[in-house]
């Protein structure tokens, strides 16, 4: 199945349940501890679009950049999360996580590639707590990662 296959599925799947708040606007209701602000790098339009139109759907809120160095100056704000693919034109996904890491420790961090290798050195992440999730994956995949990233430690 196409990524463009992919990507008109998850915009025909039921979006979560909304409810009232007390001044009539639809609150979207989110599992506690799900939602997330998400710093996402990927230079492919269809799976960049993919990726966020998934992360959303699951409760996040994803600000999409189309290479490292548009990413990186969207650190002016706290992110709970960076998913960056590895090979990107430019500022590569790796040096990416480790400036943004620089400026904030506590980032989490996964990277996203059909380069699994690259993101590996003597089997860790080379950037230290870093998840990498190979491609091709499973939406289902990549929120079950995700969940775990940013599940209470």
């Amino acid at each position: 199945m196409s990524l463009n296959t992919f990507i008109k599925r998850a915009a025909r799947e039921p979006r979560p349940e909304s409810a009232s708040s007390d001044k009539g606007a639809p609150v979207t209701r989110v599992t506690q501890g799900t939602m997330a602000d998400i710093l996402l790098a990927e230079d492919d339009d269809a799976m960049r679009q993919f990726l966020s139109t998934a992360l959303s759907r699951d409760g996040h809120n994803v600000s999409c950049h189309r290479d490292g160095q548009q990413a990186l100056a969207a650190l002016d704000r706290h992110y709970d999360l960076l998913i960056a693919d590895i090979v990107m034109p430019g500022l590569d996904g790796i040096e990416l996580a480790r400036r943004a890491r620089a400026s904030d420790p506590r980032l989490r961090v996964m990277f996203i590639t059909g380069f699994a290798a690259v993101a590996l050195e003597d089997g860790k992440p080379v950037v230290p707590g870093a998840t990498v999730l190979s491609k091709p994956f499973h939406l289902r995949d990549l929120v079950a990662q995700v969940k775990q990233l940013l599940a209470p430690v």
